[in-house]
């Protein structure tokens, strides 16, 4: 029996000189460590489809990244049909028959690929979530033993965490990796959005010439851009239904400001930018931020000093 060729995508996946330069910039300003694992991410995203966990990190490897690798892949794939079924079932079978198993551990055994078991695991578990979710009855005493364990398995690399409800009088205590992972600044947010908008610049200037009917090679020669940059944002124009894709959005910067009732006033600081034209209305919105009745009660000389560094207002 012949079976047909299938696609998998851990073989390989192409990695474009846009995700380079924004390692690079991370690296510059968040250092090597956190270089690397946006670099890693990446890659687990393009060989295994696995998107990153941590806030952080969907952060620093943004939507566009992920659509981008995506687009490739599925170029990719286009060159492949049908599905090796007797691989699927090997695969199905023994993880049906070894679930502590990680995914290194289960292609080692069947001798299937990597990308393949994790296809297949993958869609074994949200038939599971399917199936739970239809009998919400079933294996209700799952969760009983206080004392569980998981193992999670990225990329060869196996992590167990012991879940004990007597640890830290039942507080989770995080891990130092978990504490590392804190919300990026404002300005940090700032500096990708920066760097993302260079990107989406430069991927505006290729879909315009491409517009304009100029080929690929030609384009690569007018801008400078590398082939394989100008064709990732084609390709990207293309799927997006003959759109440019969406800007980046600026990333909010709040001020959290208490008010006399309790409450958390936000207050979008690049949204706030009054075009006073005249000392008066200048004065109205001061009163306003000083009054001790009223909800933000600032402190009257930090704000003067605010409108006149920033607003040139003497109020």
């Amino acid at each position: 029996m012949t079976t047909q060729k299938e696609f998998d995508r851990s073989v390989c996946f192409s990695f474009f000189e846009d995700y380079f330069q924004h390692v690079e910039i991370i690296e510059k300003e968040f250092g090597i460590k956190t270089a690397y694992k946006v670099i890693m991410a990446i890659v687990k995203y393009g060989l295994y489809e696995e998107e990153p966990e941590d806030d952080r990190m969907k952060i620093l490897v943004n939507k566009t990244i992920l659509k981008s690798i995506d687009l490739s892949q599925n170029r990719r794939a286009r060159g492949f049909k049908g599905e090796d079924l007797e691989k699927t079932k090997i695969v199905t079978d023994y993880y049906r028959d070894h679930p502590d198993a990680s995914q290194d551990e289960i292609a080692k055994m069947t001798g299937v690929s990597k990308g393949k078991v994790n296809k297949v695991i993958k869609k074994l578990k949200e038939e599971e979530l399917n199936n739970s979710s239809a009998n919400p009855n079933a294996d209700s005493d799952a969760c009983a033993d206080s004392n569980s364990s998981m193992t999670v398995t990225v990329t060869g690399i196996t992590e167990s965490h012991t879940s004990d409800a007597s640890l830290n009088n039942g507080a989770y205590a995080p891990t130092a990796t978990e504490q590392e992972e804190k919300e990026l600044t404002y300005e940090e947010k700032l500096k990708i959005y920066n760097s993302e908008m260079v990107t989406y610049d430069k991927k505006k200037k290729v879909i315009e010439l491409f517009k304009d009917h100029i080929k690929p090679r030609e384009i690569s020669k007018q801008t400078g851009f590398n082939s394989s940059f100008v064709n990732s944002s084609i390709d990207e124009y293309m799927n997006n239904g003959h759109k440019i894709p969406d800007k980046p959005k600026k990333p909010k910067n709040i001020l959290f400001i208490p008010t006399i009732d309790g409450d958390i006033y936000e207050m979008d600081l690049c949204e706030f930018n009054p075009n006073f034209e005249n000392n008066e209305e200048a004065k109205d919105l001061y009163d306003i931020f000083i009054d001790p009745e009223g909800n933000y009660k600032f402190e009257p000389e930090f704000t003067a000093k605010w409108f006149k560094d920033s607003y040139g207002m003497e109020v």
